[in-house]
């Protein structure tokens, strides 16, 4: 999903010419440094401010009290790069360089280490918006991390943030070592050691083993320095005696779903005392969020704290007094339920109940929900682009499988452990992206509402982008899975080989694998049949090596769009070559941004793009935008009213990728239809313009849609047929002969084409074949390229079969 921006910092960045503001919070640190002084929204009766003084007014701004002018835009890092490796599953870690100037020894002071305080290790969040508008309401999150370097130099401070990814980089669950502290048979289940202190105790999706000797010993307590509860033999192997001062190792293992695991040993504490990711968070009152508003069970608290913690439903919360005592008026410890953002202040509600309370100052600790484990890398929420993987977890749900991770040593770097052990196996890979720790999919290219279109009138003119395809990068043409490890050997016992024969035969280039360790996988049918689908998800992205496009755009289209995001790729103004249509006539597509260069000094975006083959037997796509009239509108100017009322959207902005495209509004009956083209968005409402002129005016609640799929030809409406998915022709067989042919009815048999993909099933889908070709039609016979598994029966349905101009059929992803 794109950077979220600001209603005026969008409209700061279509006008083009801005002057930028950076700005740099430091946790422990009160000032807030920028590049001119930050200023903020002021509400009537702060500072003993008055309407009218100095120009102030509603709405307006002032400088903010503890802001400082001392960042150095010059020799401060202008670029920001965001780059990922598909194959590898990683993303690359990158760090930020933010000069200071030190007037006055302000910084000399502030930075320098003291009994309690150091710079080393600190929060650090760059924002970038624009000067004199408000923060942090119009700044937007580029970068966020841990200060690792300082340097004071001749007037100045250079500090290097280095970004949460870096923070992956860490040793979690160092193997224990001891040996038994006496002799033990194979019947034994509790066992005592030397020393079992640094042993895990088993918690949640973590099991505990020990290994002694070629056995593996699973244990379920740890209670006295015994390990109890044991079960031998664990793990396929052979329960038998062992001498005393036999050495006993920890075997751990972790078992659940690849993004839960995952965001359970980014932000899980271990046996560190620092479990609340956020502690003396002030509360401004309870349920009454302000004066107008009350809500029951709730805790207020300042506008943009919660944002800025990453505060969770599912998150637990602790209240106390600010002389330490326990909350009295309501539950100590709950858990949340709902959090608001408000325009005055946030608040949260919680599972319990809360008397109205004000006389004195509450505080907050919080704690994640994800603080599960005995071990982790005891990361912050806001470090962590939560909501991406909850978004990406429920998008593929059907398309992972639970993991199985054995532990048999020190993991001494958490970020590949992560990377390439638990998420790429599922076609999962990390991203940088909001200046978080974020995921991505292999899954083909989905557009949404923030879609952006690159083409002529927003690549930097004088440039003219080119396509590459090689065999020497993003190009596979089979897939190797490795799984299911050997709990005693450090070996994968099964091997799954996927070929695709077509690219072998065209791209002669020999043998090029994707090969995937897959150490989190067993071998079970489920694993199995997600293996198969993977794999073909793999080919189909790489097997006929993906395209990839470099171009160079403005700020105002390039900022928003992240790593990972989709974008409409229009090259057809440049006239290169086309190979979906084997000319130099392109048609746009979705492509994937697989790298981000932001210039802020230049106010450029370079980006690089990948297309994918996932449209070889299908295509995808997204229910197509639509939007009501509202009141006034004439037959050239439209204004425009939302389906979805709630929705924050300006309802323009959804149409704004559609430039140059045709539209019908018609009467929400159907009783009436007219078709125009798109040619812009009006600057100074929320409506579009239209031309040529409609013949007569629309009324209030006609309706704004794309126009059906048309059939006469691949290039009618190519970009709303790559966007969006329209529904596929069913047809009913009148009568079938054999397992290779079947008939249609005249209406039905007009709706196939040779090479269609199809695929037949009874109407209760008792029965169902595979995915199979049509190989001739013959009056209304329809013969098939290979048998099914079954003869078609009357009332059976042919689905997929695709459209008559060429087009492929919509699938699910």
């Amino acid at each position: 999903m794109a950077l979220n921006l600001s209603r005026k910092l969008k409209d700061a960045l279509k006008k083009g010419k801005i002057e930028k503001q950076l700005i740099v919070e430091i946790d422990g640190i009160d000032y807030t440094f920028g590049i001119s002084h930050i200023k903020k929204h002021w509400r009537i009766g702060e500072d003993n401010l008055l309407i009218g003084q100095d120009g102030l007014k509603i709405g307006g701004t002032i400088k903010a009290s503890n802001s400082l002018a001392l960042i150095n835009d010059k020799k401060t890092n202008s670029n920001i790069t965001q780059q990922l490796d598909f194959e590898q599953g990683v993303s690359s870690v990158s760090s930020m360089k933010v000069s200071l100037v030190d007037e006055n020894g302000i910084l000399s002071k502030e930075f320098s280490p003291t009994p309690t305080f150091d710079i080393l290790g600190r929060e650090a969040t760059v924002y970038w918006g624009v000067k004199d508008f408000s923060h942090p309401e119009d700044s937007v999150v580029i970068f966020e991390g841990i200060i690792d370097d300082c340097l004071f130099g001749k007037g100045y401070v250079d500090l290097k943030i280095a970004h949460p990814e870096q923070l992956k980089r860490q040793a979690i669950f160092v193997q224990a070592q001891t040996e038994l502290s006496a002799s033990i048979d194979n019947l034994a289940t509790e066992i005592t050691p030397v020393d079992a202190s640094e042993f895990l105790a088993p918690f949640d999706v973590l099991e505990c083993f020990v290994k002694i000797d070629d056995e593996i010993i699973k244990y379920g307590k740890l209670q006295g320095g015994v390990f109890k509860e044991c079960v031998r033999g664990a793990l396929n192997t052979i329960p038998a005696s062992h001498d005393a001062d036999a050495e006993v190792t920890s075997f751990y293992k972790l078992s659940g779903h690849p993004i839960d695991l995952t965001l359970k040993l980014l932000m899980s504490h271990g046996l560190y005392d620092d479990a609340k990711y956020a502690e003396d968070v002030k509360i401004l009152s309870t349920n009454q969020v302000t004066p107008a508003q009350y809500v029951q069970n709730s805790l207020v608290f300042d506008r943009f704290t919660l944002q800025k913690l990453n505060v969770r439903v599912g998150d637990t919360v602790t209240i106390t007094h600010e002389n330490g005592d326990s909350f009295q008026y309501g539950p100590t410890v709950a858990t949340i339920t709902d959090v608001v953002y408000g325009d005055i202040n946030e608040y949260v509600v919680i599972d319990g109940f809360i008397q109205p309370y004000e006389p004195e100052p509450l505080f907050a600790a919080f704690e994640s929900q994800y603080n599960t484990q005995t071990e982790g890398c005891r990361l912050k929420p806001k470090y962590i682009d939560i909501e991406e993987f909850l978004r990406i977890k429920s998008l593929a749900s059907n398309d992972m499988v639970d993991c199985e991770v054995y532990i048999k040593d020190t993991i001494d770097n958490a970020k590949e452990f992560i990377d390439k052990k638990l998420l790429l196996p599922q076609g999962l890979y990390s991203l940088p992206r909001k200046g978080k720790i974020s995921i991505g999919k292999t899954l083909p290219p989905i557009a949404d509402t923030e879609t952006k279109t690159l083409n002529e009138t927003n690549i930097k003119q004088g440039t003219s982008p080119e396509i590459r395809r090689s065999t020497n990068r993003n190009f596979y043409n089979s897939v190797r899975y490795e799984y299911h490890e050997d709990s005693l050997e450090d070996k994968l016992l099964r091997k799954n080989n996927y070929f695709d024969l077509t690219s072998l035969t065209k791209i002669k280039v020999g043998s090029r694998p994707l090969i995937i360790e897959a150490y989190s996988l067993r071998d079970n049918p489920e694993v199995k049949t997600f293996i198969d689908a993977q794999a073909k998800r793999f080919l189909d992205r790489y097997k006929f090596s993906a395209e990839v496009v470099k171009l160079e755009t403005d700020l105002k289209t390039g900022f928003s769009i992240e790593v990972g995001d989709t974008a409409i790729v229009d090259l057809s103004a440049y006239k290169i070559g086309d190979i979906t249509t084997r000319s130099r006539e392109f048609i746009p597509r979705l492509m994937e941004v697989v790298n981000k260069n932001l210039d802020m000094r230049n106010n450029t975006v370079t980006l690089e793009l990948s297309s994918t083959n996932f449209e070889i037997d299908g295509r995808y796509g997204t229910v197509s935008p639509s939007s009501y009239v509202g009141e006034g509108a004439t037959t050239t100017l439209i204004p425009l009213k939302k389906m979805l009322p709630k929705t924050t959207q300006v309802e323009k902005e959804k149409w704004e990728s559609y430039i140059g495209q045709p539209l019908i509004i018609r009467k929400s009956d159907y009783s009436s239809e007219q078709q125009t083209v798109l040619v812009g968005v009006d600057n100074g409402s929320d409506a579009i313009v239209l031309d040529p002129p409609l013949a007569t005016a629309p009324v209030k609640g006609d309706i704004i849609e794309i126009p059906d799929y048309d059939e006469s030809d691949y290039r009618k409406l190519a970009l709303f047929k790559r966007l969006h998915a329209y529904i596929n022709p069913s047809l009913s067989i009148v009568s079938g002969t054999s397992n290779t042919q079947f008939t249609l009815s005249n209406d039905d048999i007009a709706k196939l084409q040779l090479e269609a993909i199809v695929y037949i099933h009874s109407p209760d889908y008792s029965r169902s074949s595979t995915e199979v070709l049509v190989s001739e039609l013959g009056g209304n016979t329809v013969t098939l390229k290979d048998a099914i598994e079954f003869t078609p029966q009357a009332g059976d349905i042919v689905e997929l079969v695709g459209f008559l101009d060429g087009g492929l059929p919509y699938r699910l992803v």
